[in-house]
């Protein structure tokens, strides 16, 4: 029984990579590689004696942002399908229970952003290389990090689109989550500040602890910190919080999607 229940799953999965790879999502792959090629040109001609440093945030910076709109085009076109040509239907009476379907989605939209962020992390190692700048296993970590805030961004990107009357409305929270959680540690700031009121306060640290915060997982500004690079236990530790966040952004889409109309 959870053999065919996983096979649904990743039929499922297996239908949103397609969908997506005949959509020509991964096309935006050629825009970063544009991005990318000139702006390491930019930097040579800008900063001639901090090339490595620079091209390397450059090439983070715009592996994140690519990244982030590739998972946001891959589910408005697969969720504008579901609800413009009804494909959803198709897929619920073969038969596949909601919850399977709504994984399934999950699981198709990570393999598509995970394989854009391995091309994209194959382009700037390429290019680094290339420009004779050196590279360790923390340049993985980084990478390994910008997929797991990625991942949650899917997971609640998802259950937005889910609980939203409306496919643009649920993309904008979503946006406007993704820019929070890249806010939380100036929340720190503001909450510390004696001037600020104690409501003002209560409504920021409740804030600070129940957006995902992404800066946990911005690793090229601990790499320069600490000499001796990333530790295994604090790659531990934020996969812990990655998959508790996902755990409950995907409970509640899924409770959602179970008691949606469709």
């Amino acid at each position: 029984m959870e053999n065919k229940k996983l096979s649904k799953i990743f039929a499922v999965a297996q239908n949103v990579l397609n969908e997506c790879v005949r959509h020509k999502i991964l096309n935006i792959l050629f825009i970063f590689a544009l991005a990318l090629i000139g702006g390491a040109l930019l930097i040579e001609e800008l900063s001639p004696g901090a090339q490595g440093r620079t091209l390397l945030n450059v090439g983070y910076a715009n592996m994140e942002l690519f990244g982030f709109l590739t998972l946001l085009l891959s589910l408005f076109i697969i969720t504008f399908e579901e609800i413009e040509m009804r494909t959803v239907w198709l897929s619920l009476t073969k038969p596949v229970s909601r919850s399977s379907y709504f994984i399934g989605k999950f699981i198709g939209i990570v393999f598509v952003t995970l394989l854009t962020l391995a091309v994209m992390s194959l382009l700037v190692m390429s290019l680094s290389l290339l420009s004779k700048v050196g590279l360790n296993l923390s340049y993985l970590a980084v990478v390994y990090a910008m997929a797991l805030g990625l991942i949650i961004t899917i997971s609640f990107t998802l259950a937005f689109i889910t609980i939203a009357t409306n496919l643009p409305t649920g993309l904008i929270f979503a946006s406007l989550l993704f820019l929070l959680g890249h806010l939380t540690e100036h929340l720190k700031v503001i909450i510390a500040n004696p001037e600020t009121s104690v409501a003002a306060k209560l409504v920021l640290t409740f804030v600070y602890y129940t957006v995902p915060n992404f800066a946990l997982f911005n690793l090229k500004d601990k790499i320069y910190m600490q000499e001796s690079g990333i530790e295994p236990a604090y790659l531990l530790l934020i996969t812990l919080y990655a998959l508790v966040f996902c755990f409950i952004f995907l409970y509640i889409g899924i409770k959602a999607f179970e008691k949606k109309e469709l």
